[in-house]
């Protein structure tokens, strides 16, 4: 499932009931804790659109069919959201533990896949080796191998191939012309050289594709290849991070598995910056900490970067956390960078950074 995507088209949605709900599940082991959640959902929806005297008869049978599907709740991963309206069924199993909502609106709320997407990020992860290249995309807790073959080399003899003629190997025509080489065997500084080139070609090729984004780029590969590549490298988000290992002895959930890790890795590091521009803002008027704030800036399109807890909305009456969820899009729509932590040791819903002072904080 491409996350991205996904937002985009939901976000065209428009109609007179658009139905959003997310809730936390369980893997596996307890099908009944999952289908419990489910059918409290559902009965919050009903609510809702009792309370906005919507139909809900109309949608209830593609809600309900969902309860009673025992494999479905049986493989689950940590949330799933699902969206309905008139045209859209669409459900999406969270690789991280959702917040639970139950919303009724003429759009979708896309706070779930916001937050998975943020909490997943996305990782380009380039495995090579001497016997193969090859791209792939981390993106929503999904790997997706892209295609590169009509732009970087297959292999470490394709890429010395392309070397023939700038060899550093001496030799000399004698008689009728055949070249006699000369030279010791290959040396391991020979090696290292060789092994620069090959990915200095890898990187070449690469560069037709990703260059100028703001993807972290991590490699699989063995541990000697990463300081090299870094040598050789012309792409500005190369991460220090490595899958270590022969990349041909991976599969595609070994990848997955360390990608997480590393996910969570660079998260973590992206809160500790926000946390310290935070901190060292000199001027306080660019920074909020209340809801009432936070939804002020929103109107002014004058939110830099959000910092939202969301330990803090199994505090709020669910209408509260609809409206709240909405407004972090509506945020995210306008530009806004938003980090989505659970921190329950912290007070605040929302620490934000505005883009520019505001002489007086409307309260909402």
């Amino acid at each position: 499932m491409d996350t991205t995507k996904l937002i985009k088209d939901l976000q065209k949605v428009n109609g007179n009931m658009c139905l959003s709900l997310s809730i936390p599940t369980v893997k596996a082991g307890d099908i009944e804790k999952n289908r419990i959640r489910w059918k409290n959902a559902v009965s919050s929806l009903k609510s809702e659109c009792e309370k906005l005297d919507k139909p809900f008869k109309e949608i209830a049978d593609a809600l309900n069919a969902y309860a009673d599907n025992n494999d479905f709740w049986a493989h689950q991963e940590l949330g799933l959201v699902g969206y309905f309206s008139d045209s859209v069924n669409e459900i999406v199993k969270l690789r991280h533990e959702a917040v639970s909502i139950a919303d009724v609106g003429e759009t979708f709320n896309l706070y779930p896949l916001i937050s998975e997407l943020q909490a997943h990020s996305s990782v380009y992860v380039l495995c090579v080796s001497k016997n193969k290249t090859s791209l792939h995309i981390a993106q929503g807790g999904i790997l997706t191998e892209i295609d590169i073959s009509d732009n970087v080399v297959r292999d470490y003899d394709e890429a010395m191939n392309f070397d023939e003629d700038t060899t550093s190997v001496q030799h000399h025509s004698v008689g009728g012309g055949d070249a006699i080489h000369h030279g010791n065997g290959a040396t391991d500084e020979d090696d290292t050289v060789r092994t620069r080139q090959y990915l200095k070609r890898v990187d070449d090729g690469l560069m037709e594709i990703i260059q100028g984004q703001s993807i972290p780029l991590v490699l699989a590969c063995v541990e000697e290849y990463l300081p090299l590549y870094k040598q050789v490298t012309a792409y500005k988000n190369l991460s220090d991070a490595i899958i270590a290992g022969n990349p041909d002895d991976l599969n595609d959930d070994k990848i997955m598995e360390d990608v997480n890790c590393i996910m969570t890795d660079l998260l973590g590091q992206t809160v500790k910056n926000f946390l310290d521009r935070f901190n060292e803002t000199a001027s306080r008027d660019l920074l909020f900490d209340k809801v009432s704030e936070f939804r002020s800036a929103i109107k002014m399109h004058n939110i830099d970067t959000v910092l939202i807890n969301e330990a803090r909305f199994s505090q709020m009456e669910s209408e509260e956390v609809n409206k709240l969820t909405r407004d972090i899009v509506g945020a995210y729509h306008n530009g806004s960078k938003v980090i989505c932590i659970t921190d329950n040791e912290s007070e605040y819903a929302v620490l934000g950074i505005r883009r520019f002072a505001m002489e007086t904080s409307a309260t909402v």
